[in-house]
């Protein structure tokens, strides 16, 4: 039997909600044991509960006020794509974030998530695609065009 549409809506909504300083603590358990978070845009894969849960925790930290809107879901029999944004401030360091990233920045980003379920209703593979340039866009300081030796 696998999980019904409805059923799965709802746990692709669940994984949106729990992805926040609140939700930490949830947020593993939704995947299976093996699960692996592909991370397409940053290059960056995780294998496992304790990986995805560190993935998690890394961006949280950097961005506690974090949250994620689902713009729309499709199911299929194994799997939902979930369109999403997501939003917050940045405050902390991450991994992927250059040096002339400025803390106190603002984001929008959109994004799609492909998520395979298990006939139980846990995430068995997430695939995330994002935009990664834009959103450096927004948290970086812009860079100065050298002026020494320009004339006017």
């Amino acid at each position: 039997m696998t999980i019904s549409p409805s059923d799965m809506t709802a746990r692709v909504q669940e994984w949106a909600d729990s992805f926040s300083p609140d939700g930490l603590d949830k947020f593993p358990g939704l995947y299976t044991e093996d699960a692996v978070v592909e991370d397409r845009s940053a290059k960056r894969t995780h294998r496992g509960r304790a990986e995805i849960r560190a993935w998690a925790e890394d961006y949280l930290d950097a961005v506690p006020g974090a949250s994620i809107e689902l713009r729309r879901v499709q199911v299929a029999p194994e799997h939902a794509v979930a369109q999403w944004v997501w939003s917050g401030t940045l405050s902390g360091r991450l991994a992927l974030l250059p040096p002339s990233a400025v803390s106190g920045a603002s984001f929008t980003v959109e994004g799609v998530s492909i998520l395979n379920f298990t006939e139980d209703g846990l995430i068995s593979r997430e695939e995330s695609y994002w935009n990664l340039a834009d959103f450096l866009q927004q948290i970086c300081a812009p860079t100065q065009a050298p002026t020494e030796g320009v004339r006017p």
